[in-house]
């Protein structure tokens, strides 16, 4: 489902799987972090 989708509807927000939504970000933060990390390991060298 498209997050459009889900927004139109008047009960969106009840609709949204916060646990999974904060593993996501949670997830995506990590993967952030690594590559900058990774990426400032490089400049240094």
């Amino acid at each position: 489902m498209k997050i459009e989708q889900i927004y139109r509807q008047n009960d969106w927000w009840d609709e949204i799987n916060w646990s999974q939504l904060e593993r996501d970000v949670r997830r995506l933060q990590g993967r952030i972090y690594r590559a900058s990390k990774k990426n400032d390991n490089y400049r240094l060298t």
